[in-house]
């Protein structure tokens, strides 16, 4: 921008490029430094299109960026604007890049004039002699109390960007310093694995590499490169090994935040040097969205922004997967996109989290958090194709849904985007543990583990882990797993209705003892399972599971000694647990008791069912089970993907009121569990007649022994 273009005027607004100031009126307008460059590209290449590739070049000058950066700045700046009445300045012209459209100006007919003095009251003394003495080490002082603080403000400026970080190359320590090549090689990785961390702002390499001399300290590069982050590091050999240290420093402060050490056998620093980068990656993608997340409660505690909301979300989740946790990080999320509805990042993440939730906790709405998921999933790829955290969870989603091809061609995609992205690592670990793969996911578990062995996703790598090694029949490996998957969790573990990560190590750890031949031992672990986790079946067990997966010999093993320290196959459609008839149950709760009658509906055996079958009694039968078993001619959801009210209200839409002859049976897994009792109660309570509730479902047909699909993927 030329010197007569300085000062330029449009709309509302007056921009002071020289002082880097816009004002609204005689209003300073609060605006990003980043998003003052961007305005400023805009405005002075308003007569044409410039593409974000150009707009990357001029405000970020040479930083490796995330993808979520421009769109991020680009959202504050229009949301600026519009708080001033000036929507429409800025326009997207998707595939080619963005203009300025505003009517812009010279110079204003008045300057505008500087902000005013602070006034400041002189006493001044009578004009004697031995007075005017004193004025002149006064006016010194006040002198140089004035360059005193124009240096302070010249040091203190904008604060660093958040989640700006700069990899300075790792220092060479070995004797003849001959494995600079390495040291160099993992700086650069690490510069490329952390650009891709939603939110970050990573220095290029070639800019890090000018202060290698290590001349200026931690806090002076911080200041050159505006960056809040400093990573630096050393590699030394010492006889057959490698010793490589890492730490993350805070610019401002120049406190150490973060260490790690690795040793590496020097015959195997091939392999290992992606292992060191992941590791560091990963572990600094958990540290500084903790980092960020602090800085963001401290900095903003009662108007947190978007990304704020974001990074919290993203620290709750790195560290707890209860369903506390996740209903947290949900709202946060949730009010992050509120602000920001174009969000990239945080709606992939959101889309991630919530099939964790549905996954791995009790969500007492997993229809309705699983659609939230795919329409986050449309969202961000909509905003950004190529965001690999984006289809990192839709091979998330895809994968729930039994949709393994599509799973492992997601996971592949983000990984084109971002090889070091660890998500879809595991989601191609999954499907080939879905699939049967043993040996094959065992490896990618391990090594993923190894990559990343710190937080409550590694924890769930440590319990699919110890999955693999027992279907393998390695029970004592797998119980070393298995341990690791809850150390430092509470002790006892809360009991929950799932098949949570808590419970699943529990029951695989009575499994391993019984296939390990200690059947007292499993017995007695059984016991006290049974006390947090009752109304346990291995049926329900198996039908959780793939089709595939059930198949495996291993699989039937770990059933067999389950049963023989004491779960029960199947469940008592007959039992009475005492339940109020009517009651008003938790919705979609796995192992909820149930009442043995529903008033307003029939409630019927397995029994009955079979002899109205046989008699061709005019029957709609609604199974909301796991597919396990399927009875011929029920009608079944496509595999949870649609809410399960939905599903029924779209089957009766052709039944009218007034049919009093057609039987409305619904059913799903078992006895235990809320879904068939509450979806019945609501047809009741809709008017429905006829309404039939079948309460031993799936496994009650399954231990009778009659015909049956199995229709899981």
């Amino acid at each position: 921008m030329s010197d007569t273009d300085e000062i330029l005027a449009f709309g509302p607004f007056t921009m002071d490029s020289r002082r880097r100031a816009l004002l609204a009126g005689d209003t300073p307008v609060a605006l990003h430094p980043r998003a003052f460059d961007l305005l400023e590209c805009l405005v002075a290449n308003r007569d044409r299109v410039i593409t974000r590739s150009e707009i990357v070049d001029h405000v970020w000058r040479g930083m490796a960026i995330g993808d979520n950066n421009l769109t991020v700045q680009l959202s504050s700046l229009r949301r600026v604007l519009s708080e001033h009445g000036a929507d429409g300045l800025i326009i997207t012209l998707p595939g080619r890049g963005y203009r300025f459209v505003g009517d812009v100006t010279g110079p204003p007919a008045e300057p505008v004039a500087p902000p005013p003095a602070i006034p400041v009251a002189i006493a001044v003394p009578p004009p004697q002699a031995t007075r005017r003495r004193h004025l002149i080490p006064a006016l010194a002082g006040l002198c140089l109390a004035g360059l005193c603080g124009l240096w302070a403000l010249s040091r203190t400026g904008p604060p660093a960007p958040r989640l700006s970080i700069v990899v300075m190359p790792l220092r060479d320590l070995s004797p003849q310093s001959t494995d600079r090549y390495l040291a160099d090689a993992i700086s650069d990785d690490l510069t490329t694995d952390l650009a891709h961390i939603p939110g970050s702002l990573v220095i290029a390499r070639e800019t890090a590499d000018s202060f290698r001399d290590g001349k200026m300290t931690a806090q002076a590069i911080g200041q050159a490169l505006h960056v809040r982050y400093l990573l630096e590091g050393s590699l030394r050999a010492e006889a057959a090994s490698l010793h490589i240290n890492a730490q993350l420093i805070d610019t401002a402060s120049g406190a150490h935040l973060w260490a790690e050490r690795f040793d590496v056998p020097r015959d195997k620093i091939g392999d290992a040097r992606d292992m060191i980068v992941a590791r560091i990656g990963g572990r600094l993608d958990a540290e500084l969205a903790r980092l960020e997340a602090t800085r963001a409660e401290h900095d903003r505690p009662g108007d947190p922004d978007a990304l704020g909301l974001f990074f919290r979300a993203r620290s709750i989740t790195d560290h707890d997967d209860t369903l506390h946790g996740y209903e947290q990080a949900q709202a946060l999320l949730e009010r992050a996109l509120v602000q920001q509805p174009n969000f990239a990042d945080a709606d992939a993440e959101l889309a991630d989290m919530l099939i964790r939730k549905v996954r791995s906790t009790d969500d007492p709405r997993p229809q309705a958090d699983l659609a939230e998921a795919n329409d986050a999933i449309t969202r961000a790829l909509a905003l950004s194709p190529r965001n690999a955290v984006a289809l990192a969870a839709q091979a998330h989603a895809r994968f729930v849904e039994g949709r393994l091809t599509d799973a492992a061609a997601s996971a592949r995609a983000a990984l084109e985007s971002d090889p070091s992205n660890l998500e879809a690592q595991d989601w191609l670990a999954n499907c080939a543990l879905a699939a049967g793969h043993l040996p094959e996911a065992t490896a990618a578990l391990q090594d993923l583990i190894q990559r990343n062995p710190a937080g409550a996703v590694a924890k769930q790598r440590l319990l699919r882990l110890g999955t693999l090694l027992l279907l393998q029949g390695r029970p004592t490996e797998a119980a070393d797993r298995l341990h690791a998957a809850i150390a430092g969790d509470p002790d006892p573990q809360p009991g929950t209705a799932s098949w949570g990560r808590a419970e699943s190590v529990r029951y695989l750890l009575i499994a391993a003892s019984g296939i390990a031949g200690r059947l007292a031992e499993a017995h007695a672990m059984y016991v006290d399972y049974n006390r947090l986790w009752p109304n346990r079946t291995t049926w329900r067990l198996a039908a959780t599971a793939s089709k595939s997966m059930a198949a495996l010999p291993g699989f039937n093993r770990i059933l067999s000694a389950l049963e023989a320290a004491g779960m029960p196959r199947y469940a008592d459609e007959h039992v009475d647990d005492h339940i109020v008839s009517g009651a008003i149950l938790p919705n979609e709760v796995e192992f909820a008791p149930t009442p043995t009658s529903l008033p307003g509906a029939e409630t019927i055996d397995t029994e009955t069912l079979h002899t109205w079958l046989r008699q061709g009694q005019d029957i709609l039968l609604v199974d909301l089970g796991a597919h396990a078993t399927v009875i011929s001619g029920a009608h079944v959801p496509d595999n949870g993907a649609e809410d399960y009210d939905r599903f029924v209200d779209r089957l009766l839409q052709g039944i009218p009121q007034s049919d009093a002859r057609k039987k409305i049976v619904v059913m799903a897994d078992g006895t235990y569990g809320s879904t068939s009792y509450n979806a019945a109660r609501r047809l009741v309570a809709l008017g429905r007649r006829n309404v039939v509730w079948y309460r031993g479902g799936e496994e009650a047909w399954a231990k009778a022994g009659l015909p049956a699909t199995d229709q899981r993927h």
